[in-house]
């Protein structure tokens, strides 16, 4: 009955949203690390609201450690599109850097932010969350004209290193800075309910958001799968496939995973199978990214037992052994080694010029200590 009333709510929210909606792919941040570099950033001043291109009077000086930080960031950006990952070191070398010179544009100090979530596996979250706000707080007091945008980008990072945040307080604290909160904020902050389970919580939100006129998307219904499957609602987080179909937006391959990832949370190995061929029913494409996710869920739920059957689902298509590895060092830092080392064991090993197999498991050994799994 709950789940039914809950569904009713939606229904009436989201029909005041009917010419709201928004569209199109959701972008990876891995994809187009640089797309948005662009010099002729305006940036707000959190502290004076003035709106100057750039955090201090130009020099020679100021100018070469722009170019040296360009320089930099394009290097992050070949690797990300290597590997799907960057280093700690690279990103604490970039900070240094900042910190001897004072130098940074406010396009950089933003790319330089989202460098703190997920594209470094190899740390632990709580860790990448710390250099995330040693960042913040060097770049407020070198005076760097900060806008929304990098308040946006602080929030995807707190998301992806769950890093524990009250939505109410950052709020707060947005409108103490004069800074007005947008699309894209609201949408994480309805990430964050959902994280907790809050689905009254994000509903608050999209009340504002319908308010307020604000466009929402694929995002918000993606988030609301993982909210009432965090409250234990596992029927409402599959109603809200059908839910999107109402309002026009075709369910994607991550709509599918975070589906499918809530049910391997609840160890229901009938329902992870029931949505990947939901997907595929519904000619929607679900890559070893996405199955890679599902047994990360499993594991860190405490499901393990289900993993070999969700481990036969991948393809190992190009690319494969990349992203495995990136989702092998997560678990080594989650303290689920044993699991790393089983999903080492899938990947496709290399070959030399003269047929010879080459080792992968390196990386793993490196982890295991940088993570302290070994004595």
């Amino acid at each position: 009955m709950s789940a039914l009333l809950r569904s009713a709510k939606f229904l009436r929210l989201f029909s005041g949203f009917a010419r709201n909606f928004t569209a199109g792919p959701v972008r990876n941040e891995a994809d187009n690390f640089l797309g948005n570099h662009k010099p002729q950033w305006q940036g707000i001043d959190t502290r004076t609201l003035s709106t100057q291109p750039s955090a201090v009077p130009l020099t020679v000086e100021s100018s070469s450690g722009l170019q040296t930080l360009d320089r930099a960031l394009q290097k992050l950006d070949l690797d990300i599109r290597k590997t799907g990952r960057i280093s700690t070191r690279e990103v604490e070398e970039i900070y240094e850097e900042v910190k001897v010179t004072g130098a940074i544009s406010s396009s950089q100090s933003l790319l330089l932010i989202r460098c703190c979530g997920n594209l470094v596996a190899e740390e632990l979250p709580e860790q990448r969350t710390q250099l995330a706000q040693n960042i913040w707080q060097t770049l407020q007091s070198i005076g760097v004209p900060m806008d929304i945008s990098h308040y946006n980008a602080l929030l995807r990072v707190y998301l992806e290193n769950e890093h524990p945040f009250s939505p109410s307080e950052f709020l707060s604290y947005l409108r103490a800075q004069g800074v007005e909160p947008n699309r894209v904020t609201y949408q994480r902050l309805i990430s964050r309910f959902c994280l907790l389970g809050d689905i009254e919580g994000a509903t608050r939100i999209l009340e504002h958001m319908k308010e307020n006129g604000l466009a929402i998307n694929e995002q918000v219904f993606n988030a609301l799968v993982v909210g009432h499957a965090r409250a234990n609602d596992l029927e409402s987080a599959q109603s809200m496939v059908a839910m999107m179909k109402r309002a026009h937006l075709e369910p994607s391959a991550e709509t599918f995973r975070h589906l499918a990832c809530a049910h391997a949370e609840q160890g229901d190995l009938a329902g992870v199978k029931a949505t990947l061929e939901q997907a595929e029913r519904e000619e929607v494409v679900l890559h070893d990214r996405d199955i890679l996710e599902v047994i990360y869920s499993l594991t860190v739920a405490g499901h393990k037992q289900h993993l070999n059957e969700v481990l036969s689902g991948l393809k190992k298509s190009a690319g494969f052994n990349q992203e495995a590895v990136t989702v092998i060092l997560r678990l080594v830092n989650a303290g689920h080694e044993d699991v790393g080392f089983s999903l080492l064991r899938t990947m496709v090993l290399p070959q030399s010029q003269s047929g010879e197999a080459l080792s992968v498991g390196n990386f793993f050994i490196r982890q295991m200590v940088r993570a302290r799994r070994v004595s």
